[in-house]
């Protein structure tokens, strides 16, 4: 089992909100706002399913310059990313990465939990409650 490093992080964009009507010029088809996932997965064994640590969230994009527009039809996947991180700044992309460590870290080697000592076992397993044990 390891932990990788915050610069292991894989980023997606799910989603782009644009304007309408679509064109080839501003506002024509302009991104407004990218929804991404960042995640980061530990590394295991073969045959050992890994810990998965994920952060979802949303950046809005101001007006584009119009000499270096891309219509939305055009637009890439690895192009999306590029503006989701760069309308992040570097430090809260790095903020989000190294959350990502931590999180792992956690689901890995907890240094916590929750729950209350009265509810760690069940008189009944839930497998076997029926509808007359609910009242």
């Amino acid at each position: 089992m390891t932990i990788p490093s915050p610069s292991d992080t894989v980023w997606n964009v799910v989603a782009l909100d644009y304007d309408l009507p679509l064109g080839t010029t501003p506002p024509n088809g302009q991104v407004t706002c990218i929804h991404w996932t960042a995640t980061l997965t530990e590394v295991v064994a073969s045959g050992v399913t890994p810990k998965v640590a994920s952060s979802y969230g949303t950046v809005g994009l101001g007006a584009p310059d119009p000499r270096s527009y891309t219509p939305y039809a055009t637009i890439t996947d690895a192009q999306s990313i590029q503006w989701a991180q760069a309308a992040l700044g570097e430090e809260q992309k790095t903020s989000i990465e190294s959350g990502l460590v931590y999180q792992l870290t956690q689901l890995v080697t907890p240094t916590h939990a929750t729950g209350t000592p009265w509810s760690t076992t069940m008189e009944v397993p839930p497998e076997d409650i029926t509808t007359t044990d609910i009242g």
